[in-house]
């Protein structure tokens, strides 16, 4: 079996040329995806109720604080490895002259989501890069589109890095069969990464997805025990040091961290006869995959020769499998913790979206271009009323969610990106219509301007109404029919 990240040689390189140029120019495009989702909202805004107990953490080390079990509420806290506080507290000493501590931290969220991005490229362009074109800048903007990232991936927390370091893994992983040194490295340091950001949960479902993968030819070679062992070397320094600062400190400390925050609650919570967390994913999982597991879904059922015969797509079919039927049975997992299981979801998904008929692009064209449309115009008339009164509308409806007593904050160079991004949008909804599939674009950039508006045009809105939004919604979507 050929690799599935070889190019295709039977193609002469004058018919490459366009293609590649085009290849170019989607990779571009996505580039500035990746940075206008990932930059607005990073700053500018206090702690965030999701983000208040790791910003104690960071805050408490920036202090002086124990940097091997930062203190949160006068206690040790050791429910994960400090890789993501560490992380948070070298770039808010670093910047302390330019931002404020909280600032500065949730900058670590932007440097670990830019790490999930460009492994994601690379493992579409392993998974299907060798049957179509431009497959990694595909893989990242179904990633881009789907809606847990737009939720989870701007929040100053551990997941960003589980993410990031079970992309890496999953990358060494594809690799490790035919280059055992690069394999081996991107694997051993990526089950370490995803180590250090949230304890065994990662490694466990990156251990198994290692082990199941000689199910497959393309990982029944003899150099791939070889890379699994390179990978054991990689990783024993992030699985190691930390574990043994902490039993040094504390013995005690390291039993509750192994015992009570890894094994102890799926051990006591775990039920296969009805888990209590399936009918919470039920509900959650759609919404939250959504479209990178419908796209994924779509390419097993309509290219399953190539889907099932690409190592990167087995390797990544194999993880979210593993992955899902832990957050099904587990008792302590949250929409959060779906993050890192994204990545192979869209990576799979990828691999369909360049064969899409016509006669299904252009309705999707259609409903996302009135779906981002209609939310931008909204979100600009809100503006405009808010900057020519001082203070918001008086609608019932809004005022459910949001406080009506904010007073109008003149912001010019954010006003202006909210007006770059919304140009950006609509020239895409111009210049790429069906039947191409390129079409499709309109979705992850309308995710992009949809986050680029709420932040760019109301961040400090919303940072008023923060300690109540969560709630405030659930209560209004619990009221409607």
């Amino acid at each position: 079996m050929s690799n599935a990240s070889e190019p295709n040689q039977s193609a002469s390189p004058a018919g490459d040329e366009p293609a590649r140029r085009s290849g170019i120019w989607l990779g571009l495009l996505a580039l500035l995806f990746a940075l206008a989702y990932v930059v607005p909202g990073l700053v500018g805004h206090g702690p965030w109720a999701p983000e208040a107990e790791t910003f104690a953490m960071v805050q408490n080390t920036l202090d002086g604080g124990d940097p091997v079990a930062p203190v949160l509420d006068g206690k040790p806290n050791v429910e994960t490895p400090p890789l993501y506080t560490l992380t948070a507290v070298g770039l808010a000493h670093a910047l302390r002259d330019y931002l404020p501590a909280h600032d500065a931290a949730r900058l670590a969220t932007g440097f670990y989501l830019l790490i999930a991005f460009g492994f994601t490229v690379l493992i579409g362009r392993a998974a299907w890069g060798g049957r179509d074109e431009s497959a990694g800048t595909i893989a990242l903007l179904v990633l881009l589109g789907t809606l847990g990232v737009l939720y989870g991936g701007h929040l100053m927390g551990t997941d960003v890095a589980l993410t990031a370091g079970i992309a890496m893994a999953l990358y060494g992983l594809i690799a490790a069969p035919s280059r055992v040194l690069f394999g081996g490295l991107w694997l051993g340091t990526g089950i370490g990464l995803a180590f250090m950001a949230e304890g065994l949960f990662g490694p466990a479902i990156l251990v198994v997805t290692a082990l199941l993968m000689p199910l497959f030819s393309h990982w029944r070679r003899g150099r791939y025990p070889r890379a699994l062992l390179t990978a054991v070397v990689f990783a024993a320094p992030w699985l190691l040091v930390w574990p043994a600062y902490l039993y040094q400190r504390d013995p005690a400390l390291f039993e509750l961290w192994f015992w009570g925050h890894n094994i102890g609650p799926y051990l006591a919570g775990i039920d296969f006869s009805a888990p209590q967390s399936a009918d919470y994913w039920l509900r959650t999982a759609p919404w939250l995959t959504f479209p990178a597991a419908l796209l994924a879904l779509l390419a097993l059922l309509f290219r399953p020769y190539p889907a099932l015969t690409s190592p990167g797509v087995q390797a990544s079919l194999v993880l979210s499998l593993a992955g899902w039927a832990v957050l099904v049975f587990s008792p302590v997992a949250t929409e959060l913790s779906a993050l890192p299981l994204l990545v192979p979801l869209a990576v799979i998904g990828a691999g369909v979206v360049p064969r899409l008929p016509g006669w299904v692009v252009k309705p999707l064209y259609m409903v996302a271009v009135l779906l981002f449309a209609a939310a931008a115009i909204g979100l600009w008339a809100l503006w405009i009323w808010i900057m020519q009164t001082g203070h918001p509308p008086q609608l019932d409806l809004l005022a459910a969610v949001m406080p009506m007593d904010y007073s109008f904050q003149w912001q010019p160079i954010a006003y202006a990106a909210a007006a770059i991004f919304t140009l950006a949008w609509f020239w895409i909804v111009v210049r790429y219509r069906p039947p191409g599939a390129a079409a499709l674009l309109v979705w992850p950039a309308g995710v992009v301007l949809l986050w680029g508006l709420l932040t760019l045009l109301h961040l400090p809105w919303i940072d008023l109404a923060e300690p109540e939004l969560a709630a405030n919604l659930k209560q209004l979507l619990s009221a409607l029919p």
